[in-house]
């Protein structure tokens, strides 16, 4: 099982020297090669994840996007890059240290034995750890999780947040590619797992909010993901359909890249 681990960051100078050396071995121990995409961040990240990468010993590269693509078009970057280079999963990771990549590890050995095409790191999974979360996000996020319950007629635990891991034969890139680089991306690839009858799984994970600054518009994207399943519970199929689609994601420059194995 060869697995990519893609981490997306931008602007988070401080958490991406925390989060690499916390990783390390697992890194090193679960995955083939790891790619960092920077979504063109204005601080430190991409020097502060460079020099945290010394005792990473799998082939590593981190690229910058030439332009702000958001967190969607970042995903679609990785997502192209896994089935280019023949990687049966790609994980997931934010690179803002809200998420334990220890948590996934466990789902590894349930991957082909269950048949699981889609796991999702659950911050409200009722064996989660939320450390840090404001009872306001709790609440709002629960409104959504049960509205997307009452759309789609599905268990949801949650919308797909910083922890995940996909099988990426079930990528569609041609459609997936046309989805909104913005943040209800991962909106889209739930609802379009679900209408897909996707295999899914909700992990538990331990969920921690410290000195992260959320680069989301809260009340504005909740009222977007709501009007989304809006949309999916009278059209199905036909919400997730879109006619155009663009290259932005295609826009990168590689800062960073070594092979333990070459060096």
């Amino acid at each position: 099982m060869k697995t990519l681990l893609v981490i997306p960051t931008y602007n988070c100078q401080e958490q991406i020297s925390r989060l690499l050396p916390k990783c390390t071995d697992s890194i090193n121990h679960s995955f083939a090669e790891l790619l960092i995409i920077d979504n063109g961040s204005s601080d430190d990240t991409v020097n502060n994840a460079i020099t945290s990468l010394s005792t990473i010993k799998i082939k590593t590269r981190i690229i910058q996007n030439l332009v702000n693509i958001s967190l969607g078009g970042s995903l679609k970057t990785g997502f192209i890059y896994a089935s280019e280079n023949s990687f049966d999963f790609v994980a997931v990771l934010h690179g803002d240290d809200q998420a334990n990549l220890d948590d996934l590890l466990p789902v590894f050995k349930e991957l082909d034995k269950e048949n699981i095409d889609l796991a999702i790191g659950a911050r409200f999974h009722p064996k989660s750890t939320l450390i840090g979360y404001s009872n306001f996000r709790k609440l709002g996020n629960r409104i959504l999780n049960l509205y997307g319950i009452v759309c789609t007629q599905k268990k949801i635990n949650d919308l797909i947040a910083g922890l995940n891991i996909f099988r990426v034969s079930k990528l569609d890139l041609n459609e997936i590619k046309k989805y909104p680089n913005n943040l209800t991306f991962d909106v889209h690839l739930l609802l379009r797992a679900i209408h897909l009858k996707l295999n899914i799984k909700f992990f538990p994970i331990t969920w921690t909010e410290e000195d992260q600054v959320s680069n989301a518009k809260v009340i504005r994207q909740a009222l977007t993901i709501l009007a989304l399943f809006t949309k999916y519970l009278f059209q199905r199929g036909k919400a997730l359909n879109f006619q155009t689609t663009s290259d932005s994601y295609r826009n990168f420059k590689v800062v960073f890249e070594r092979d333990p194995i070459n060096d």
